[in-house]
């Protein structure tokens, strides 16, 4: 069962998935780089991880890993026992509309349930329709599935710290761009937490819109796209 229809339908409270703080200490940035010249850095970089990372934008262009509510839609082929949901990680399963727009509360929980309840593996984004042990097919003609997924930042968020040391690493490789570093110079850096490295400019390319060092890190979290 194919994806056909995506929509936020709650704004993530941030999209950013660093910090001004933490950028300008780990690349020891000091006053020559303005608050809004690294603002405008890290909201660019945010915007091009998620957009590496979805694969793929929702019907309003937006593609982001930053904790939103969704509503997806799947139209059924023969009936299907599995959902596989677009964005990830999946936070919580709100609800589901079976065959209708009448929206179901999901009940996500491994104890039996008299009534049909639904299972979500919150890494894979896979959703089945349950009743106690066995598990049944959706009724279709459609599914609608409204679910919370994605990434927090901060000291309680739950962003896996590669993805943020990719951010930070990004953001490095763009100001080298906007400072015009020499091409072919070598240049000697180190970034806290992430480790120091000596390299030639000129050797440092771009994959499909990010540094090839940058995206190395990330390519374990890209979802593959569907349809």
């Amino acid at each position: 069962m194919i994806p056909t229809e995506l929509k936020i339908i709650e704004e993530p409270a941030s999209r950013l998935l660093t910090t001004e703080t933490r950028v300008r200490g780990d690349l020891q940035i000091g006053d020559d780089v303005s608050e809004e010249l690294l603002n405008r850095q890290i909201e660019v970089a945010s915007d091009l991880i998620g957009e590496f990372i979805c694969n793929a934008d929702d019907d309003s262009g937006v593609a982001t890993i930053a904790q939103a509510d969704y509503e997806e839609r799947f139209d059924l082929v023969a009936g299907g026992r599995d959902l596989v949901l677009t964005r990830l990680p999946v936070v919580e399963l709100i609800s589901v509309a079976d065959g209708s727009l009448n929206f179901v509360e999901a009940t996500v929980d491994d104890a039996p349930n008299p009534a049909f309840g639904y299972m979500v593996k919150h890494g894979s984004g896979i959703v089945r329709k349950k009743n106690s042990a066995d598990l049944h097919r959706f009724c279709g003609p459609y599914v609608v599935v409204r679910y919370r997924a994605g990434w927090t930042v901060g000291n309680d968020g739950n962003l896996p710290a590669h993805i943020e040391d990719a951010c930070v690493l990004l953001i490095r490789r763009m100001i080298d761009r906007l400072q015009q570093t020499n091409v072919g110079a070598i240049k000697s850096e180190s970034i806290t937490g992430i480790g120091a490295w000596t390299y030639a400019v000129e050797a440092i390319t771009w994959d499909e819109g990010l540094p090839s060092d940058v995206s190395s890190i990330l390519k374990r979290y890209r979802r593959l796209r569907i349809g």
